[in-house]
Parts: structure tokens; sequence; C-alpha cells
């Protein structure tokens, strides 16, 4: 048996994405069903969950729809605080990351200073 990373048994346990991956991977395996499964009963791709239940990726707002599926076919007891987790997860993520920084400099727009 894997230890669990991080408090992710329970939906208020949520603080980090390894503690969501951790929480997804338990009702990934509560529901006894493999990855592949999962991902073909929910409607999602099989490389998507597999980010998912990583903490390699959120589910981004466009892909809600989906999410809730998985957690409807996990059975997840409680899919409203965990959509509420993974708002609050993606809005941290978001002020982590800053906003106006362009990776290139060609990309950035010209300013007053630049005439």
């Amino acid at each position: 048996m894997t230890q669990r990373r991080g408090g992710g048994g329970h939906p208020g346990e949520v603080r980090t994405r390894a503690d969501f991956a951790a929480l997804l991977e338990d009702l990934r395996r509560r529901a006894d069903l493999s990855l592949r499964a999962a991902a073909r009963l929910s409607g999602n791709p099989s490389s998507t969950l597999q980010d998912w239940l990583s903490g390699e990726r959120l589910p981004a707002r466009g892909q809600d729809e989906r999410f809730r599926a998985l957690l409807d076919v996990l059975g997840a007891p409680e899919p409203e605080r965990i959509m509420d987790e993974l708002a609050r997860l993606r809005d941290a993520d978001s002020r982590r990351r800053p906003s106006q920084a362009q990776p290139f400099p060609g990309l950035a727009g010209f300013g007053p200073g630049d005439a």
C-alpha cells in the first residue's frame, strides 16, 4: 500500500496540489477503478487524469463538467466541497504567477520609453 502525501484524505484537509492529487487518488482506489477505467467512464483522456492524479496539473476552469463527471464516477462523498477546494487552489496558483510577465522580450508591448 502506498503512503498518502500531505493531508489529502478529506476535502477539508486539502492545502496543496499534492493534497488534492492524494484526495483524487484515494477516491480512485476506493472506487476500485484503474486509471484507464476511471478515464473512460468519466469521458476524460487517461493522460489528463494522470496529470490530475499526480498533481502535475489542476483541472482547468473549462474542464469543470468533465471533472464533475470524474467525481461522480469515483463516488465522491462531497463533490461541492471538492469543487470549492479546486477553486481555492486555482486562485492560489494564479496569484503565484506574474500576470503581465512575458517569457520573451519580443512579445512585450511597446511603452513610452521604447520610442
